[in-house]
C-alpha cells in the first residue's frame, strides 16, 4: 500500500515538474522572440481566428456526440442529456486540472443512475481513441508533407524489411495466439467484440475532431502567409503536441505542455521561425479556451430550452 502511494506521489511530482519546465520553456521562447511577436497579429487576421474558433467549437460538439454514443451503448438515456454533461464537465480540465473533467463525468453519471462501469469504460475508450486519432492524423500529415531528415529517417527505419522481418513474424505469431484465445472463449470473444465496436465508434468521432482542428490550424497558418504544404506540416505538429499535452496529468488542459511541445516538434520537422510557432500556439490556445466555453454555453442553452419546452 505504501509503495503504491509512493509511486503515485512520484508520478504526480514528475507530471508537475514537466508542467513547470514546459511553462518556463514557453516563457523563455516568448522572451527570445518578443521583438518579432506583435499582438496586432490578432486584429489583422480576426476573420480567420473567428472561423477557426467556430471550427473548434464544432469539433468539440462532435466529441460530445461520440461520448454520448458510448454512454448510450447499454442504457436508455437521451443523448442530449449526455451531450449537455460532456459540454459542461469539459470546463473542469482547466480547474482543478487535466483529468478532472473525466472525474466530473463519472460523478454526473452516478446522478443519472448510469452504471459506473459504463462511465469508466466510456472514459477509457475515449482516452485511447483520442490519443490514437491525434497521432494518426498528425503522423500522416507529417509523413506526407514534412521534409525533415528526422521524419525521413524514422520512416525508413520503420519500414526497413530486412531489419524488421523477424519482428513482424513475431507480431504475427502473437496476433494468431491472441485470436485463438479469443475464439475459444465466448465471454472473451463477446467482450472483445463490444470493445472493438465502441473503440471504432469513438475513433471515428475523434478523427473527425482532429481533421476539423487541422483545418482550423491550416487556415490560421495560411493567414500568416505560410504555404499550404507547410501549413499542413504545422497542423500535423499541433496534433502531436496536443496528444503530448493530453497525456500529462496536472497540466490544466495541457496548458504550457502543448505549447512547448508544439514549438519543439515544429522546430524539428519544419524550417519555420520560432516566432511563428509561438504566435500559432498562443492563438490556438485562445481558440481552444473559446471553443470549450462556447460549447459549454451551447449545451447549457440547449438544456435550458429543453427544460422550458417541457415546462410549458
Amino acid at each position: 500500500m505504501q509503495n503504491k502511494k509512493t509511486v503515485k506521489y512520484a508520478q504526480r511530482l514528475l507530471a508537475f515538474a514537466l508542467f513547470g519546465a514546459s511553462v518556463v520553456y514557453v516563457v523563455e521562447a516568448i522572451r527570445r522572440n518578443q521583438q518579432s511577436i506583435s499582438l496586432d497579429i490578432f486584429s489583422s487576421i480576426l476573420p480567420e481566428i473567428s472561423t477557426a474558433a467556430l471550427l473548434w467549437t464544432f469539433a468539440l460538439f462532435i466529441l460530445a456526440l461520440g461520448w454520448a454514443r458510448l454512454m448510450l451503448w447499454n442504457n436508455d438515456r437521451r443523448s442530449d442529456d449526455l451531450v449537455y454533461i460532456y459540454g459542461l464537465t469539459n470546463i473542469a480540465k482547466y480547474l482543478p486540472g487535466n483529468i478532472f473533467h473525466f472525474a466530473a463525468r463519472q460523478a454526473a453519471a452516478r446522478t443519472m443512475d448510469i452504471p459506473q462501469k459504463t462511465a469508466a469504460a466510456a472514459t477509457s475508450v475515449e482516452i485511447v481513441s483520442l490519443i490514437v486519432a491525434a497521432m494518426l492524423v498528425g503522423g500522416v500529415s507529417l509523413a506526407l508533407f514534412a521534409e525533415s531528415a528526422i521524419i525521413t529517417d524514422s520512416l525508413a527505419l520503420f519500414f526497413n524489411p530486412t531489419d524488421y522481418t523477424s519482428a513482424l513474424i513475431g507480431l504475427a505469431v502473437v496476433a494468431i495466439l491472441i485470436g485463438v484465445v479469443i475464439s475459444r472463449s465466448q465471454t472473451v470473444r463477446e467482450i472483445t467484440k463490444q470493445l472493438g465496436k465502441k473503440l471504432a465508434t469513438h475513433l471515428t468521432h475523434s478523427i473527425i475532431f482532429f481533421l476539423t482542428v487541422s483545418l482550423a490550424t491550416v487556415l490560421l497558418a495560411m493567414a500568416l502567409d505560410v504555404s499550404l504544404k507547410q501549413s499542413l506540416v504545422i497542423a500535423g505538429a499541433f496534433q502531436v503536441a496536443w496528444a503530448m499535452g493530453f497525456v500529462l496529468p496536472g497540466a490544466s488542459a495541457g496548458l504550457g505542455v502543448r505549447e512547448a511541445a508544439f514549438i519543439l516538434v515544429l522546430g524539428l520537422v519544419a524550417s519555420q521561425p520560432e516566432n511563428l510557432a509561438i504566435q500559432i500556439a498562443l492563438i490556438m490556445r485562445v481558440i481552444n479556451i473559446f471553443g470549450d466555453l462556447a460549447n459549454a454555453g451551447i449545451c447549457f442553452l440547449l438544456r435550458a430550452k429543453k427544460a422550458s419546452d417541457n415546462g410549458s
